[in-house]
């Protein structure tokens, strides 16, 4: 993440104006989002679904956006490796954002160089990636922004894996630093033999993610593309993982610190927030008195800000719902009241109630019953009648036999 020194006087780039403004709900970022990536080219050639998680993910990109001016335009470069999983991408996030980020001071190109040699001699690198930023539209085209994106960060995009990439940025710059320490112009690095072996055979980039709040967008996504590193890999916005991942990876990027709600109650989250804030507020009076400040102070006081945001509306919504079962809770006891004033006003009529109830059940068994045995009296008739039938018949042969026995020859 590359974040301006920030200007209290400026306004944000993008606010409350441009495709942004209707950032304002879930709903209304997701709608927004679907429109702004209709029609990306999608190399996975898979669709693009987007959970709500996942929103809170772009959205906390967006968030460390707004220290951008339109005179400091800030970017943001997410880059994911093949195979990595949820917990990996989200701690990458969570280091690129909690890096202590150091602006350029100077003005030209030597002063660059001999700033980044500097720094590059301190141990600060031990806490993860860190920019000479504002990577800025015009900065893209000077030398030294190919020095430092195309020989560094080009190696380091590359080849090296999520295990290895503060390593090898302090390697490279350590050994541009001795290489460099004589030479006013020294010629651009190639990585000698020992050194590419390392990246043989080590993951390739997956999918890049970028958002910028230049006013010109394509154009600034072509500067990006002149980067062998960037251009190989294609347009590639949004990778569909399993729509948890992106929860992960965007709390850990607004929590900045570390505060996970599963290890942390709400009153140590309320303490470490409370602490943060006041580390914030003593880099702010710092930098009014003009004292030396980390560059990331900016992003800091809107990660607390954010932060707070989060558990304030999580508060508001268990309030609500507390204030929602208190008045489920009354409606029921108001039932029951009522249940017991109705049983004591119409207690007996009840009762005659309940017996009628029983009566009826027995006289509907009885009158089953009856319908039954009729039946069985029915079909008993019925064999009755058969047999009357068949009594008739032998009555008839035999008054045959008997009219021919008794006739006169």
């Amino acid at each position: 993440m590359f974040l301006p020194s920030g200007d209290e006087e400026a306004q944000p780039l993008f606010a409350d104006t441009g495709d942004y403004m209707e950032f304002t709900d879930m709903q209304h970022a997701q709608q927004s989002l679907g429109r702004l990536l209709d029609g990306v080219s999608n190399t996975f050639d898979m669709p693009l679904v987007f959970f709500e998680d996942m929103t809170i993910s772009v959205l906390g990109a967006l968030r460390a956006m707004q220290c951008a001016t339109p005179w400091e335009p800030g970017g943001v470069l997410l880059l994911g490796p093949v195979g990595s999983g949820r917990k990996t991408c989200a701690a990458a996030a969570s280091a690129l954002v909690s890096s202590s980020l150091q602006r350029p001071r100077s003005v030209d190109l030597a002063g660059l160089r001999n700033e980044i040699r500097q720094f590059s001699a301190t141990d600060s690198l031990g806490r993860g990636l860190q920019s000479f930023g504002p990577i800025t539209e015009d900065w893209l085209l000077l030398e030294g922004g190919d020095m430092v994106l195309e020989d560094d960060i080009d190696d380091i995009i590359r080849g090296a894996t999520r295990i290895e990439v503060q390593k090898t940025v302090h390697a490279l710059l350590r050994t541009k630093s001795r290489a460099e320490s004589d030479q006013d112009d020294p010629p651009r690095r190639t990585l000698k033999g020992s050194e590419t072996s390392k990246y043989q055979g080590a993951a390739r980039l997956a999918f890049v993610l970028c958002f910028s709040p230049s006013l010109a967008p394509e154009w600034f996504r072509q500067q990006l593309a002149r980067f062998s590193c960037l251009s190989s890999m294609g347009v590639v916005w949004l990778q569909p993982w399993r729509h948890n991942a992106f929860l992960e990876v965007g709390t850990a990027v607004l929590s900045y610190a570390g505060l996970d709600s599963a290890s942390l109650d709400y009153d140590a989250k309320e303490q470490r927030i409370a602490s943060m804030s006041s580390a914030a507020a003593e880099m702010m009076e710092m930098q009014r008195a003009g004292a030396q400040t980390p560059g990331g102070g900016a992003h800091f006081i809107s990660a607390v800000t954010t932060v707070r945001e989060m558990l304030s509306a999580k508060e508001a919504e268990l309030n609500k719902e507390s204030k929602s079962l208190d008045r489920v809770a009354d409606a029921l006891a108001q039932m029951a009241k009522h249940l017991e004033v109705f049983q004591a006003k119409h207690g007996n009529a009840w009762r005659e109630v309940q017996d009628c109830e029983q009566m009826v059940k027995e006289m509907e068994k009885q009158l089953e019953q009856k319908l039954q045995d009729a039946e069985e009296a029915k079909a008993h008739g019925e064999i009755l009648s058969q047999q009357e039938e068949e009594v008739k018949l032998q009555v008839s042969k035999c008054s045959i036999v008997v009219h021919d026995a008794t006739e006169p020859m």
